[in-house]
């Protein structure tokens, strides 16, 4: 399920659409949140946090803003400070 999302995050991407994609996954998987994010998620929403918090997660991104918890922050800053430490050649 989550590579036809991810394929539909691509397709989005191909065809230049405006709208904001926001990807919903079982788990918050760092493997699955990375890929997300570098297809063009604007937003993760994992299906267990409340439901409560999606409408505001909506609203988020479509004002521009990025919705990732803590733990998905904090994948985002390992692979950061991962390929900082990697050598380039």
């Amino acid at each position: 399920m989550v590579v036809k999302g991810l394929s539909v995050l691509a397709q989005m991407i191909a065809s230049k659409t405006k709208a904001a994609a926001i990807m919903l996954i079982n788990l918050d998987q760092r493997d699955l949140v990375i890929d997300a994010f570098r297809g063009g998620a604007r937003g993760i929403f994992c299906r267990g946090q409340s439901l409560e918090a999606l409408p505001k997660c909506i609203r988020a991104v479509y004002q521009g803003q990025i919705w990732a918890n803590n733990n998905e922050l904090e994948f985002l800053l390992q692979l950061i400070v991962q390929s900082e430490t990697d050598p380039i050649w």
